[in-house]
């Protein structure tokens, strides 16, 4: 069934709606379902179509189910449409590369729910965090986790806690409440 799953929404809704109407019936053909969706030549949909009737399905219960796989990805899209990819680095011909302060920034500045931060290196976090506490301020429902490589000098001693509190003070969040919700981690 993996072709169904790959049909674009319209196409499964134009499919249900002739499975519904009578405009395709079954057997299913490659040149029936050309004639509701012309742009789609892939005989994996007919085989997919057909497997279903051969597994007793009828004309309305595909319809449902192309309605319902629909509805589903509507309501809960996938991760590439909600994900970007940020790439940053030294400038290279051909590769796109975007400013990561301005895209974090603006990110931060937008966001509604949750906000988790998976770092390394952090490169002026002072002006790159200031948009995510300003967002804490005006969001306080908004749920954040930092993951961060915080430095520790070599033969410093200071408690993980510490180390944390000093990097919260050192990056400006003042009154914002602090960013971490579990108990600090630091690796030794």
């Amino acid at each position: 069934m993996n072709a169904l799953h790959k049909l674009a929404n319209r196409d499964m809704q134009e499919i249900a709606a002739a499975l519904r109407s009578g405009r395709l019936s079954i057997p299913f053909s490659s040149v029936a379902i050309q004639r509701i969706i012309p742009r789609q030549t892939d005989t994996a949909i007919v085989e997919d179509l057909n497997r279903l009737t051969e597994n007793g399905f009828t004309a309305n219960q595909i319809a449902t189910i192309l309605e319902l796989l629909r509805a589903d990805r509507v309501q809960h899209p996938s991760a590439d449409d909600v994900i970007q990819l940020v790439t940053t680095g030294p400038e290279v011909n051909g590769v796109a590369n975007r400013d990561t302060s301005v895209v974090v920034r603006d990110l931060f500045a937008n966001a509604t729910k949750t906000v988790l931060v998976a770092g390394y290196a952090v490169y002026q976090g002072q002006r790159v965090f200031q948009a995510l506490a300003d967002r804490m301020l005006e969001n306080p429902a908004l749920q954040v986790r930092l993951f961060l490589d915080i430095q520790r000098g070599h033969g410093d001693t200071t408690s993980s806690s510490e180390l944390i509190r000093r990097w919260k003070r050192e990056s400006n969040w003042g009154p914002v409440r602090a960013p971490n919700r579990g108990p600090p981690v630091v690796k030794e």
